[in-house]
């Protein structure tokens, strides 16, 4: 939890990782300067381990391109494809990853339509970014996507 002074609360421990800006419109930004500059993930991300014995949807990222310099404003284009079992689109979640994840899963729910995600502009900062996107079928089949892009 991140209060208006930007310490971040855990397990009782305050630690100030940032100053932060509340102030952003939600929905104008899908990630502050002030987050981008948040640490980075401390170790390598374990991939995650299938809950089921069956595959969950397909995620297809189609933009922007994994590991490769972009020029703002950043194209995001995601496709959702179920398999055999329906999307449960309430089940989505979209973490901007950082030593301390950051849900922006209402941020981006503007662009979201029944095919994916569609952000012809996304504005973020200058620096690389990596965000995971969850989603399950309704029978909790889950599949977790991941892109890691840097902005020039």
């Amino acid at each position: 939890m991140t209060n208006k002074w930007g310490l971040v609360v855990l397990a009782g421990m305050l630690e100030v990782l940032a100053p932060v800006d509340l102030s952003y419109a939600a929905g104008s930004l899908l990630v502050t300067p002030q987050e981008a500059a948040m640490p980075p993930a401390k170790y390598a991300r374990e991939k995650k381990i299938m809950r089921s014995v069956f595959p969950g949807p397909r995620i297809t990222v189609k933009s922007p391109v994994s590991l490769k310099d972009v020029s703002p404003p950043v194209k995001i284009d995601v496709a959702f494809e179920p398999t055999s079992i329906p999307i449960d689109r309430d089940s989505l979640k979209i973490l901007y990853v950082k030593f301390v994840d950051i849900d922006i899963t209402d941020r981006v729910r503007p662009y979201i339509t029944p095919a994916g995600i569609r952000i012809p502009d996304a504005d973020l900062p200058s620096g690389k970014h990596t965000i995971e996107i969850d989603l399950r079928d309704l029978d909790g089949n889950v599949t977790s996507s991941e892109m890691t892009f840097t902005v020039k």
